[in-house]
């Protein structure tokens, strides 16, 4: 079955810059304003990290029809992966 891997990373900029309380350039803010939409309170970079790609792979079935009908079928898995850039 072909699987859809939607892939997180420790560490990640992006979502440190959505937790953040700092100003932004313009630029950055539109990178970061969809990943704010996946955030909860009390989430430590970790879980929001993790959080995010769960969102992101929700979003995936709801911006594609095509794969939102596969996923549905069972022609198609879509998983969200969290990779800790700092094992072995």
């Amino acid at each position: 079955m072909p699987l859809i891997l939607v892939i997180s990373h420790s560490g990640c900029g992006a979502v440190k810059a959505a937790m953040g309380k700092e100003p932004l350039t313009p630029l950055i803010e539109d990178l970061v304003q969809p990943i704010r939409e996946s955030l909860r309170s009390g989430d430590d970079l970790t879980q929001a990290i993790q959080g995010n790609a769960q969102y992101a792979a929700r979003q995936v079935m709801q911006r594609s029809n095509l794969i939102a009908e596969a996923k549905d079928t069972g022609k198609v898995r879509i998983i969200p992966v969290y990779s800790d850039l700092n094992s072995e």
